[in-house]
């Protein structure tokens, strides 16, 4: 009988390639013992939607202030952070929304998720963007770095299959950076296969 597949977020599969030894059991312990997704729950969900709504829908910049006064007491002052450093990447830029792909990147016998939220022509220029939420200066392993940048363009570009004429960039949305992908290091592509294979074991291996 043919394994089910493993199913893996693309956040997950990044936290756990960028770890060693001991550091990936600890990721897949979080994994097994994570509760089911609800919506609830999703911190940046609020945000992810609205500024969706906001390019797909041509909202007037006074939506994105109503996104924050939607939010709860605990979450606004991050929602409000998030909305003007936004606000500044986007001002005086002509900017078009195109619905961006999404597909499974697969490889032996599991799954990721590739879901960049925004498609955005800016300056003539179309970006397949993906939104990274989870920098923490305090906590280093949050941190954009190279090693997490060239893992998520690699799955972007290898998945989703634009032509030449199209970018693939994460929005960085505590620095307010947009990173878009300029050459992938060599042998990026086995490594992630490697890494793939790793996780496999170790989920379904006690």
């Amino acid at each position: 009988m043919e394994k089910a597949k493993t199913k893996i977020t693309l956040s997950d599969f990044v936290d756990f390639s960028i770890k060693n030894g001991l550091s990936r059991l600890t990721k897949i312990e979080e994994i097994k013992a994570r509760e089911e997704y609800h919506p609830g729950k999703d911190y940046w969900k609020k945000f992810r939607d609205g500024i969706v709504n906001f390019h797909k829908n041509k909202h007037s910049e006074d939506y994105l202030n109503h996104i924050v006064n939607e939010i709860t007491a605990a979450r606004k002052k991050n929602y409000e952070n998030a909305i003007n450093t936004y606000k500044n990447l986007i001002e005086k830029k002509d900017i078009q929304w195109f619905n961006p792909k999404k597909d499974d990147w697969h490889f032996s016998n599991s799954s990721i998720r590739v879901n960049p939220e925004l498609g955005l022509v800016i300056s003539n220029e179309p970006h397949v963007i993906k939104l990274y939420f989870k920098e923490d200066k305090s906590k280093p392993e949050t941190i954009l770095d190279k090693r997490k940048l060239s893992t998520i363009f690699f799955l972007m570009e290898d998945t989703l299959s634009y032509d030449e004429n199209y970018k693939y960039s994460i929005y960085n949305v505590k620095t307010g950076k947009l990173i878009t992908k300029n050459k992938s290091p060599v042998g990026i592509k086995k490594i992630l296969e490697s890494d793939i294979l790793s996780l496999e074991h170790l989920l379904h291996n006690d």
